[in-house]
């Protein structure tokens, strides 16, 4: 789980052909970039999505896989796959929930219950022991990955692999320890570095939920239900997965496409513990654009960069890739567990989004960076009037 920092591939060579082999692979990349970025518009951005998705399932054709896109006022969802699959079909969106971690610690302090600048130090450490390096982390650098925390520290991992042993890794790691067995790690933190610069880390999101559990008295799971899910009508969502939402998921397969049972979070569940449908994540993307929206200032004031460049509040910035697509413009995020994988993007200055849900451990990002590539070019054939579903 946790987000592929999607990189253009460089290769370099040696002796006497470098010269030249570097200039064809920089004029290759530069028609490609050209090709990217200057895409006539077809009027028929519906179709255009049927084409990618189908270039993508001509290597899969075992996988279920529900895109939809927003553009404008419109949106649309469809489904491709064996098993019928729609938009209302739930799936664990993994990391992708730390876009809603974010969310919730936005809203706080846009209430004035948290400030970003707020520690560790002054929230939790009346009650759990902190290491003097960590007293002063910020719920700002948590919630933008810069708190200097590794991904997975090795202590935690360690105690999993005791646990379970490394062939059932896979199988439910998040689900092996306890909150305060968690916790315990911020008394000695093995492998933190000095915080400010960008570090993706699961466990920094993690421990933000847990924070915020601690200073409200409430789970994660009730407080994304009262505060984010309940408002934008977001009924097919879930912080957790208790039996009546596990029984609503689609069958995820693993990497090699064999059938693989959901992932629970008994700790760190703000790292990827969602689960979610396409019509849902829509009411999402639709929300940050409607000023009426009850969530809307926060979605917009959650956008804002950071210093590192890497990040927003919970969001990650475009990258390289993403750059390359043309969708400069973009805040994503990906996720994955073992047997699901999630892409969500949206470009506030186009009004468009994008999700993609697929049942199995296979990353889709190339496909969403596409797909937003195609709703920032193309547009719809002719004005529907209302989300549609094939």
């Amino acid at each position: 789980m946790g987000a592929t920092d999607r990189r253009v591939a460089m290769w370099g060579v040696i002796g006497l052909f470098a010269a030249g082999l570097t200039t064809l692979a920089l004029a290759g990349g530069a028609v490609l970039y050209w090709r990217l970025n200057h895409c006539p518009d077809r009027g028929d951005l519906a179709k255009a999505i049927d084409e990618e998705a189908a270039r993508w399932l001509r290597r899969d054709a075992t996988t279920d896989v529900v895109v939809a896109v927003v553009k404008g006022d419109e949106s649309r969802i469809t489904s491709y796959g064996p098993t019928g699959a729609t938009g209302a079909t739930v799936f664990q969106i993994g990391s992708v929930s730390k876009v809603f971690t974010g969310l919730l610690l936005q809203r706080f302090v846009d209430a004035g219950a948290l400030r970003m600048d707020q520690t560790l130090g002054e929230l939790i450490g009346a009650r759990f022991p902190l290491a003097p390096t960590m007293a002063p982390v910020t719920l700002l650098q948590l919630s933008s990955h810069a708190s200097g925390l590794p991904t997975v520290p090795k202590p935690i991992e360690d105690e999993v692999l005791d646990r379970v042993g490394r062939a059932n890794l896979m199988h439910d790691p998040y689900n092996q320890l306890t909150r305060d067995e968690v916790l315990a790690y911020l008394a000695d933190p093995v492998g933190k570095r000095k915080p400010g610069r960008f570090s993706y880390s699961n466990y920094g999101m993690g421990l933000l939920a847990h924070v915020l559990e601690l200073v409200t008295g409430k789970s994660y799971a009730a407080l994304l239900e009262e505060l984010i899910f309940a408002p934008l009508g977001m009924r097919d969502s879930y912080g957790d997965l208790p039996d009546e939402a596990a029984a609503r998921l689609i069958q995820g397969h693993d990497v090699a496409g064999q059938p693989a049972a959901p992932w629970r979070f008994s700790a760190l569940g703000g790292a990827g513990s969602i689960a979610s449908s396409a019509h849902d994540l829509v009411r999402f993307i639709e929300a940050g654009f409607d000023g009426a929206s009850p969530l809307y200032g926060s979605l917009v004031r959650q956008r804002d960069g950071q210093p590192h460049g890497r990040s927003a509040i919970g969001w990650l910035l475009p990258s390289v890739f993403d750059r390359l697509e043309g969708n400069r413009s973009i805040l994503w995020h990906n996720g994955a567990v073992n047997g699901y994988f999630a892409y969500l993007a949206i470009d506030p200055v186009q009004r468009a989004g994008v999700v993609v849900l697929v049942n199995r451990q296979k990353d889709i990002t190339a496909l969403g960076a596409g797909l937003v590539r195609l709703a920032r070019t193309q547009s719809w054939r002719a004005p529907t009037g209302a989300e549609t579903e094939m």
